[in-house]
């Protein structure tokens, strides 16, 4: 072999001595970075479902006090949207706005309605948007907004009180001369229904529609209902459909007053609540939560109409939350189907229907509450005592619909004749319940795997025998290579 021909294959050889070096880098690279992004995707997954998992927890309660002025006991008692300013209103109209942060009052506001305010109704959950009741029976209507500005460089919140409906304040003793015994307001779709119960035992419902925010409300629609029913106590609405009347003795009705013209009684049972002053509507308006006593304690019932197989209607105890102390408020939350409950001796607990599950138990209070308010957001529960102190309870709670009973049990959703297995993680509705259940997708991937196995498997046996025995060799070379690709 000659010098030049040597010296060649040499170079040849450190060529491919240095592009197998440089394959072999670039190929362990590559490996090392498939990993990494595989591992990177994995964590990052892992940080989005672990939270999920993640137990609900409130905080140990900050208590600040309250000026001397505000000891009488609100009418109403509630936080903005974001859950930073609170605003209390005494019934002699003083409106006073509370920094949720430190517990000082940052303005006050007088309202000139002539008389005393007996009660604060709040006719659409998304809206800070109140209906006044005062002792004279006259409804005014009031929205507090909270606009953001940053005029000056900072951000700043302002306060606005505006009439809804300009001018238009309603007169009670026109519909009921007897006086007024409870009423439930509720405000969907630019309908306005009042449904009033009068001293004398009568049911009527005030259709208002068209009302448009900004002007006038046009007159009513009036609908007498005939309740039947032994000393009816208290209504609520929270829908355009349901409308429950609990009476004296437990017994409640549901009615359908989506045409109130035609309004029907559709289902009546004893529910026996142990305190009725504590009943309370579950978001959308077609649940109850009442509070139920035993030898074994107190416990917080979940109750809803279910249609049965006939068409007909029933009252169906769906799930019970145990309490152990005697309930006197529960506060649902206004955008999720959970609630808080606070006991009389000053213990406040948060469950979730949907869930079926109690999510967290504070620490005791120490004063029970005269006034509470829970955020849009369920982030915040704010309280007032007795004593005229505040006292702010921080609440994290943000996947409260996710459990093993949500997850992987049958659970029974409003509106549904029985418990079920559903998938559908969204709605246009605002008061939607999500539903996920992992079951439907469970069985639709092993059904779609198993549908393509039926298909793929006869396929690739039948192509591998083919191309093992029948194919010719000069086809196969070029074939079975492609196949093992």
């Amino acid at each position: 072999m000659s010098e030049t021909t040597r010296t060649r294959r040499d170079s040849a050889l450190t060529r491919r001595a240095r592009l197998d070096h440089l394959t072999t880098r670039i190929v362990a690279a590559g490996g090392i970075a498939v990993l990494a992004l595989v591992a990177g995707i994995f964590i990052y997954l892992l940080s989005v479902a672990l939270p999920l998992f993640t137990r609900a927890s409130i905080d140990a309660p900050m208590s600040f006090e309250i000026a001397a002025e505000l000891i009488d006991a609100p009418v109403l008692f509630d936080l903005d949207e974001s859950g930073e300013i609170a605003f209390r209103l005494a019934p002699a109209g003083m409106l006073t706005f509370i920094e949720v942060e430190t517990g000082l009052a940052i303005a006050t506001r007088e309202l000139e309605i002539g008389a005393e305010i007996r009660r604060a109704h709040r006719p659409d959950p998304e809206r800070t948007l109140y209906v006044l009741e005062t002792a004279d029976a006259q409804l005014h209507f009031l929205e507090l907004t909270f606009p953001v500005s940053f005029a000056s460089g900072e951000r700043e919140r302002r306060i606005r009180l505006d009439d809804p409906f300009p001018g238009t304040v309603i007169d009670l003793l026109q519909w009921a001369p007897t006086g007024i015994r409870d009423m439930a307001v509720h405000l969907e779709e630019a309908t306005l229904t009042i449904a009033l119960l009068d001293r004398d035992g009568a049911l009527q419902i005030l259709r208002f529609e068209d009302a448009e925010a900004g002007l006038p409300l046009l007159p009513p629609r009036r609908h007498q209902l005939r309740t039947g029913g032994p000393n009816p106590l208290r209504l609520f609405q929270g829908s355009l459909q349901w409308l429950f009347v609990l009476h004296a003795n437990g017994r409640a009705d549901a009615w359908d007053v989506r045409f109130p013209e035609d309004a029907r009684l559709l289902a009546s049972h004893i529910l026996q609540p142990e305190n009725v002053d504590a009943v309370a509507l579950l978001l959308g308006g077609g649940a109850l939560l009442v509070p139920e006593g035993s030898q074994s304690g107190t416990s917080v019932a979940h109750w809803f109409p279910t249609r049965l197989a006939d068409g007909e209607f029933q009252w169906a105890r769906v799930r019970d939350f145990p309490i152990g102390k005697r309930v006197a408020h529960i506060i649902p939350e206004a955008r999720r189907r959970g609630f808080l409950v606070l006991t009389e001796d000053g213990h406040a607990s948060l469950h979730h229907t949907t869930a079926a599950a109690t999510l967290a138990i504070a620490q005791p209070l120490g004063v029970a509450p005269r006034a509470f308010a829970l955020s849009a957001r369920g982030d915040n529960l704010l309280l007032e005592d007795v004593n005229g102190g505040l006292q702010r309870l921080a609440i994290d709670n943000e996947h409260p619909e996710v459990s093993r009973t949500a997850l992987l049990d049958r659970v029974w959703y409003e509106g549904y004749p029985a418990p079920q297995y559903t998938w559908q993680s969204a709605s246009a509705s605002t008061d939607f319940e999500p539903k996920f259940s992992l079951a439907p997708l469970i069985v639709g991937t092993l059904k779609a795997a198993f549908y393509s196995m039926v298909f793929a498997v006869p396929v690739a046996v039948l192509g591998a025998i083919y191309c093992a025995y029948f194919m010719a060799p000069g086809l196969r070379a070029w074939i079975k290579p492609s196949i093992e690709l």
